[in-house]
């Protein structure tokens, strides 16, 4: 009996179209495995939702289908294998730090996660992902070399392929129509779990920008924006009513985005030796404040940056997608940077990390910013325990933005000091100023991390505090906007929140001048239209559009449709016109100097000022192995250099030069 059952197994294995399901049937399964996080769970969704584990198959055996192009099929069909099961894995690690799954965009943001491994992963872990890397490649070379070459099948395999991916077509609107899949999904961890990883990601490769609405041209664009304007003539009694402040006087706008930061009395059952966020708890007590509903948790920060900025609901773009990396990185998109230069403000965008972190080198030039801050720039940073800057820094480099120009300043400042991964062993650590105590049954680990968390916002709440009050002795009008983010990285539920919502931040309007402003509940696309009524803007769009949403039954259609016209159409609504043009951003405030050279026997002391851990010393207009001594000292070796020389001082991340002193000139007698 059991060789009757061997020979048929092994005479149906012969046939390459069994192989092939097979092959797809057990890799969807384990994708299915590690998405769910559950075997069981993923097993039982394979029989009470057979289309949808059918419909992801598919897309995997499209794959796998064209591995018979390939001299070496079984290499190719292993890497193929290998790319939906690391994928797979991928994704079950990162959503262990973020809410949001893999999707394609991440790709993009490689460069940018290698450079805060650190953070995240000790020594032992980041060299066991190294070796097992390492080990996957080498097991593909050995595999490589040992396989002996094999005709191409390519007849075959292109059949294969075709008819899977027709029956993928043929299919895919039945199945949308029946729920197995579905092309319209906002919450993309959600879809994940419901319509498995495969078919989201390919999603997110081929679906990236602003869909077109069914009818688009001039005559539909034009409609929209004259529904608004006679939307925004009836609430014009009702703005003018709400927002007092003179419509002559420009105050400074500052939006101060606080990384992972929440209001530390908003956590369920945990007790606190004294309030880790006063200032913060005073602010939405006594100022305009509300909830502020935004698009992550845990990560992805750089996309309410995008929706805060632009005012563009990150809904009508692709499921899991980075506007950063896909749209702002080549092209000039409205912001409230651009829009605030029209009432002649100067725009600095502040952020305690690298300029180049999630591209924004860049992508501050599409957004309208005329000076960038990062750390490269910033003297006297502080580093946290698991080696993120320090947000002290934040409130003396907003208040120097302030005095650096004539003009009225808007100022948008990035903190990221709470930033996870958060401390499970606090042994060592002194600055621990508020203790966390819970009746719950958690282990020492998790109230440990609930405690470094907490301090971490003790201290940036300090700093908040300590800018209110410089604003308060600043003798311009200044509104300042504080919110957080999104939540932390710390495993958190609805239930562990008193606003039982993981996507509900906060934030708080604070001026030095008087201003009546009613709490409101937003999105962090409506934020900034809110700050631009109180100074009277209406000029903008999108701006009008998020004025209406109270109003408005067709508030998301509408702004859709002019997001899709301004990002991916025709320009109607700027009258076919690029209205936005990449600025000439400068980095830091141009102001490092070279003060005086000291020649010693072995060493050269250069002397100056607003030196950092970035000024490179530059000799003859070749970089020096340079020695950071303080904000006005670097220190470089003599054993090289002889006769005349030209000294400048330039700040250098990786191989970017963003800016250099002046040139001194030197004679070095040997």
């Amino acid at each position: 009996m059991m060789k009757k059952i061997k020979e048929f197994v092994l005479k149906l294995w012969s046939y390459k179209i069994i192989k092939l399901i097979l092959i797809s049937l057990c890799v969807n399964l384990i994708c299915d495995i590690l998405t769910q996080r559950s075997i069981i769970e993923a097993i039982v969704r394979m029989f009470t939702k057979p289309l949808n584990f059918i419909y992801n198959m598919l897309l995997i055996m499209s794959t796998v289908a064209l591995c018979s192009l390939f001299k070496k099929r079984k290499f190719a069909i292993i890497l193929c294998c290998t790319f939906w099961i690391g994928l797979s894995i991928g994704n079950f690690l990162v959503q262990c730090f973020r809410t949001s799954p893999v999707a394609f965009v991440d790709i993009l943001l490689i460069p940018s996660v290698f450079s805060v491994f650190n953070s995240y992963l000790n020594i032992f872990e980041f060299l066991l992902i190294v070796f097992a890397i390492v080990g996957v490649i080498t097991g593909f070379v050995l595999l490589y070399k040992k396989e002996i070459k094999k005709e191409r099948l390519i007849k075959h395999s292109l059949i294969s392929c075709f008819v899977v991916i027709m029956l993928l077509l043929i299919v895919k609107a039945p199945f949308i129509k029946v729920g197995a899949i579905s092309d319209d999904y906002d919450n993309l961890a959600e879809a994940y779990e419901e319509y498995g990883l495969p078919y989201c990601f390919v999603s997110s490769v081929v679906g990236l920008g602003v869909d077109e609405p069914e009818e688009y041209n001039k005559i539909v664009i034009d409609e929209v924006i004259d529904n608004i304007n006679i939307y925004n003539s009836q609430l014009e009694e009702n703005i003018n009513s709400e927002y007092t402040i003179d419509s002559d006087q420009k105050p400074n706008v500052i939006f101060l985005q606080l990384e992972s930061f929440i209001d530390a009395n908003n956590l369920k059952d945990l007790n606190y030796s004294l309030n880790p966020t006063p200032t913060f708890s005073y602010l939405k007590e006594n100022y305009p404040s509300g909830t502020l509903t935004v698009p992550s948790v845990g990560a992805g920060t750089a996309n309410v940056e995008f929706e805060i900025m632009t005012g563009f609901n990150l809904n009508h773009f692709a499921a899991g997608e980075y506007p950063y990396k896909t749209l702002v990185h080549k092209d000039a998109v409205e912001s409230i940077a651009y829009l605030l230069k029209e009432k002649n403000y100067y725009s600095t965008v502040i952020h305690n990390n690298r300029a180049t972190f999630y591209d924004r080198d860049v992508v501050f030039t599409n957004l309208g910013y005329d000076r960038y801050v990062s750390a490269e720039f910033m003297v006297d940073l502080k580093v946290t325990d698991i080696g993120w800057y320090k947000d002290d820094v934040l409130q003396y480099e907003i208040m120097k933005a302030l005095k650096a120009t004539e003009q009225t300043d808007f100022i948008y400042t990035i903190s990221v000091q709470p930033h996870g991964k958060y401390l499970e062993d606090l042994t060592g650590i002194n600055d621990m100023v508020v203790d966390v105590t819970t009746e719950e049954d958690l282990t020492n680990e998790r109230i440990n991390q609930f405690k470094y968390y907490v301090n971490q916002l003790y201290q940036v709440d300090t700093m908040v505090a300590k800018l209110i009050e410089d604003i308060n002795n600043y003798n311009e009008p200044t509104m300042l906007v504080v919110y957080g983010d999104h939540l932390p990285a710390l495993d958190l539920t609805d239930e562990d929140l008193i606003t039982n919502d993981l996507y509900k931040s906060e934030y708080a309007i604070y001026t030095n001048y008087d201003l009546e402003l009613e709490d409101k509940d937003l999105y962090t696309y409506q934020l900034s239209s809110r700050v631009l009524q109180t100074i009277n803007y209406d000029n903008s769009v999108i701006n009008k559009i998020h004025s209406t949403k109270d109003i408005n039954n067709n508030y998301q259609e509408d702004l859709k449709t002019i997001m899709y016209d301004v990002v991916e159409g025709k320009k109607h609504t700027y009258n076919e016109q690029d209205l936005y043009k990449q600025t000439d951003m400068v980095f830091g405030y141009n102001d490092t100097t070279v003060t005086n050279i000291i020649v010693s026997d072995d060493k050269i002391i250069i002397k100056g000022n607003n030196f950092t851990l970035n000024s490179i010393v530059y000799i003859n207009n070749k970089k020096q192995e340079t020695e950071y001594i303080d904000k006005n000292t670097l220190q470089i070796d003599i054993s090289h250099i002889k006769d005349e020389i030209e000294v400048c001082v330039k700040q250098v991340y990786s191989l970017t030069i963003y800016s250099e002193s002046n040139v001194l000139i030197e004679n070095i007698e040997r």
